[in-house]
């Protein structure tokens, strides 16, 4: 079977309230790269490294593919391609 790797945006917000964005890398179903943008700031994590401790991996990785329909629709959920999440991943792990 071939292993399948998907890309995400939809809304966030950080732990104070702001509005931002999550985008992540899922692959096979669990969230394998993860980014959090506030106010043009990027916070990245993988499950071994992060770079803001607020914002480490998530304790729920798994990915409900079969609910995306109903995400897209109800949590403005929009699929990105590879392209598109490698720049911001390249953005976000270059930040200091």
């Amino acid at each position: 079977m071939q292993s399948i790797r998907k890309y995400y945006r939809t809304y966030n917000e950080s732990h104070e309230g702001i509005p931002g964005l999550f985008y992540c890398e899922v692959h096979d179903g669990m969230i394998t790269r993860m980014i959090n943008s506030f106010e043009h700031e990027l916070w990245w994590a993988t499950p071994s490294a992060h770079n803001n401790e607020q914002y480490d991996f998530t304790t729920r990785p798994e990915f409900p593919e079969a609910d995306t329909e109903n995400l897209k629709r109800d949590a403005a959920l929009t699929e990105l391609s590879l392209a598109e999440f490698e720049e911001l991943w390249r953005r976000a792990t270059r930040q200091p």
